[in-house]
Formats: structure tokens, C-alpha cells, sequence
């Protein structure tokens, strides 16, 4: 009899409802304060540390992915000893390294890397950070780089769909700036005080850069029924999604696959 009553609570088990009450959520931040050398900072190392211990992590799974360079991965593991401060049960899954999270060769890179170097003597990082966002020979990579978020967002957004129901899990991704700034210029919807969209989105009118440690999330929601819904928070804002932007987006990386790079960690001092 205890042998009947074990083989059934194993199947009951392995036929465990699939897709209903599911919350993901889809992150990505700036890796912390680097120095001249585009390493972690002792003070950003830190403030990750920090980040990581304050999470809000109640009892779901998080995994980690990273940009392969070694601010971005030194990121990582600073939020990872924060999190096990905890001292909480939380499932965390091994870290991944991506190449597609990390920036791509620029084709126009010596012009990019002067003028780059110029805009951030002038007026710092946010000049730097203009400069990328603005600059006509950066943005066909730019978008390249953008779109592999994009796939990303478009492959976990199914899964989910396979998750056992009741599960909340986070995928966390550490990567750069101008990558955030794109994707959320082109696939959030921002709006005026009148409710009104605003067309050319500007960071000098939301409170400027993308800061060390900061970045947006990408929530998914499946109710009792699998019904599937999203948003964009950013800033503490919520916001729609463009899912014509995000698609267009999608078939750019599906047509030419982006790959990232893993030299020049520090760009400008290459030129």
C-alpha cells in the first residue's frame, strides 16, 4: 500500500501544472563604478555587494548572466556575496557569461573612440553617454546590440510559459549603458503629462544617464488561466511596451545574429 501511495504522489508530481501563476522577471543593469582602466572600483565593488544584500528576494529562483568583461563579471560577484549575506534560502543557478551583452567591435571604431574620449573630457560620463546615443556611425551597431536584448527578452518570455505554475524566478543580466539607454528609448513606451507619447526619447529630460548599478526590468505575468501580460519598470515607473518596436527588433538579431566582443575593455584608451 505505502509503495501505491508513493508511486502516485511521483506521478502527480511529474504531471505538475505548467504555465499559470507565473512572475519573471527579466533584468538588466550597468555594471558598477569602473576606474580609468574600465575595472570595478573598490567603492563599486561595494556598492554591489550592497545592491545584492538589500534585494528584494523573497522565494524565487535567480540566475545571473554577464557581459564578459571583467567590470561586468566582477559586478556579478560582488551582488552574489551580497545576496548569500541573506542568509536566506534563495535557489541560485551558476552564473553565464554572455558575448552578446558585452558592447560590439564599432565599425567606425577609431572615430568613435576619439570623439567618445573628447565628449567625456568635456562633460563626463554623460557627455560620453550622449555622445554613443547620438553619434550616426554608432547607431547600426548600437541596434544590433539592442536586438540581441531583444531575442533574449523574446526566448525567456516563451519559456515561461514552461515554468511549473507558481514560480517566480529572476534573470538578472549585467551589461553597459548605451545598450539599456537604446532598448528602452526604442521598446518603452514613454509618455508626456498629457499622456501623450513621446517620439524622440531624451535622458536629459528623464533625470539624465543610465548610472553605475542602475537599469530597468522587464516583468512578465501569467494568471490563473496562462494569460500572459508585461511591462517595462524603470526609475520606478511603469511602462507599456512597443511590441511592434520589439518584434522589429527581434528579426534584426534573427537576420544578422549580433556578437559581442571581448577586448578593448577599455575603449578610449585604444584610439
Amino acid at each position: 500500500m505505502l509503495n501505491n501511495i508513493e508511486q502516485s504522489n511521483k506521478e502527480k508530481q511529474e504531471q505538475r501544472e505548467k504555465g499559470k501563476n507565473i512572475n519573471l522577471i527579466i533584468s538588466f543593469l550597468r555594471h558598477g563604478e569602473k576606474d580609468k582602466e574600465g575595472e570595478l572600483t573598490a567603492h563599486g565593488f561595494q556598492q554591489a555587494k550592497s545592491l545584492g544584500k538589500d534585494k528584494n528576494i523573497k522565494n524565487y529562483n535567480i540566475k545571473m548572466y554577464t557581459s564578459p568583461f571583467r567590470r561586468t563579471v566582477s559586478t556579478v560577484d560582488a551582488i552574489l556575496k551580497g545576496i548569500k549575506k541573506q542568509e536566506r534560502e534563495n535557489k541560485i543557478f551558476n552564473t553565464r557569461r554572455r558575448i552578446t551583452l558585452a558592447p560590439p567591435e564599432w565599425k567606425n571604431f577609431k572615430t568613435i573612440a576619439k570623439k567618445g574620449k573628447e565628449a567625456e573630457k568635456e562633460k563626463g560620463h554623460a557627455g560620453l553617454f550622449h555622445y554613443i546615443m547620438t553619434e550616426p556611425l554608432a547607431q547600426k551597431d548600437l541596434e544590433h546590440w539592442t536586438s540581441s536584448l531583444a531575442y533574449m527578452i523574446k526566448l525567456y518570455r516563451k519559456g515561461s510559459h514552461h515554468f511549473y505554475s507558481g514560480s517566480e524566478v529572476e534573470l538578472q543580466h549585467i551589461t553597459h549603458d548605451v545598450v539599456i539607454g537604446d532598448f528602452l528609448r526604442k521598446v518603452a513606451v514613454f509618455k508626456d503629462e498629457n499622456g501623450k507619447r513621446i517620439k524622440n526619447v531624451n535622458f536629459d529630460e528623464l533625470d539624465g544617464h543610465i548610472n553605475f548599478l542602475e537599469g530597468f526590468e522587464f516583468k512578465v505575468h501569467l494568471d490563473e488561466n496562462g494569460k500572459e501580460s508585461c511591462k517595462i519598470v524603470f526609475r520606478g515607473q511603469e511602462l507599456e511596451i512597443d511590441e511592434e518596436k520589439l518584434n522589429k527588433l527581434v528579426k534584426i538579431y534573427k537576420d544578422s545574429p549580433y556578437e559581442g566582443r571581448i577586448t578593448r575593455q577599455n575603449y578610449k584608451n585604444q584610439s
